[in-house]
């Protein structure tokens, strides 16, 4: 049994919709297959390429066009009609690229790599936590980037992308990032992580040149301390056995902040009001696979990450391979 961090927060946020959706549960998932327009995630997958390890003493000059060719191969999978948001990715990176070189006092060590770990049980910490069928319990992620800085102290690297700034509190409130320092400790003995660095760039900032960088970026760091990685590791046991209980109660958690962006609002409906929610999910949904790493990218496979290792093969037909 695997648990992520979405499934944590699609659990606490509505345990019907949770139900439907989760791998661990009924499993559904909207019959479509539309490329999802999500500029974070092709802004990450640049910078994914910019902090990897193996080129981190190249000249920037030379790892720009590659981490650009990067952005312009994750824009290419969306549908047409959205050059605009295409442009904005353009020029957030192209200010970014031209500022990090002076922020970026850390060295990469790992990029986009995943974590697997078991869940002790929150009654007795020795022991894994098991599910209803005696399998483990364990927690899967991805941290975007793992840094260490001139004190030799390590941090993840979280790349936030989006409106605004985030509220300090939040990040300090954030769950996920002090999940994953818990988990990266324990995947990685001997490895203790510091807490988090969060990396912002804005995309609602005026990108023009006269503009201060600090308009548009924004860096803020959040260590994340034994006693709270201990607080960290009895939530998730505790979330994650009831999660994985035979008994687990199911019910919604109807607000219109929740249910407006949901995809299980039409068979949560049914449901509510005594229709045949069976009918629903078979006409507009349909199960889905096991998750699967995805090779080929960055973090998906094993590979060298020192200094002067040879980059990923980026945007090459693995049939051209000899």
């Amino acid at each position: 049994m695997v648990i992520t961090a979405s499934e944590r927060q699609a659990f606490k946020r509505c345990r019907r919709a949770w139900d439907f959706g989760s791998l661990l549960r009924q499993g559904w998932e909207p019959d479509t297959d539309a490329a999802e327009v999500d500029l974070a995630d092709a802004v990450r997958a640049a910078l994914a390429v910019w902090y990897f390890p193996g080129m981190w003493e190249w000249d920037r000059a030379i790892v720009r066009p590659l981490a650009e060719a990067a952005y312009k191969k994750a824009v290419a999978q969306w549908p047409a009609g959205h050059d605009d948001v295409v442009a904005l990715g353009d020029a957030l990176l192209a200010r970014y690229f031209d500022w990090a070189p002076e922020a970026d006092v850390f060295t990469p060590l790992r990029v986009e790599t995943d974590f697997h770990v078991t869940i002790p049980d929150p009654a007795d910490p020795r022991r894994d936590l098991a599910g209803a069928d005696g399998s483990a319990v364990r927690f899967a992620g991805r941290v975007r980037a793992l840094v260490v800085d001139p004190f030799n102290v390590h941090w993840l690297l979280d790349h936030l992308v989006g409106e605004g700034w985030a509220d300090i509190d939040a990040l300090v409130l954030d769950e996920r990032g002090a999940a994953s320092c818990w988990a990266w400790g324990r995947c990685y003995l001997g490895s203790e992580i510091a807490g988090v660095v969060y990396n912002e760039l804005r995309t609602d900032a005026d990108l023009g040149r006269g503009h201060t960088p600090e308009r548009v970026f924004r860096r803020t760091t959040v260590r994340r301390g034994l006693v709270e990685l201990e607080r960290v590791r009895h939530n998730l046991g505790t979330e994650a056995r009831d999660m994985t209980s035979a008994g687990l109660a199911i019910y919604p958690t109807p607000s219109w902040e929740v249910c407006s962006t949901c995809a299980f609002r039409p068979p949560c409906i049914a449901v509510t009001t005594g229709a045949d929610a069976g009918a629903v999910l078979a006409a507009s949904y349909r199960r889905r696979p096991p998750e699967e790493e995805q090779q080929g990218r960055l973090g998906g496979v094993t590979w060298s990450l020192g200094r002067g290792a040879a980059p990923p093969k980026f945007g090459r037909d693995p049939h051209q391979e000899r």
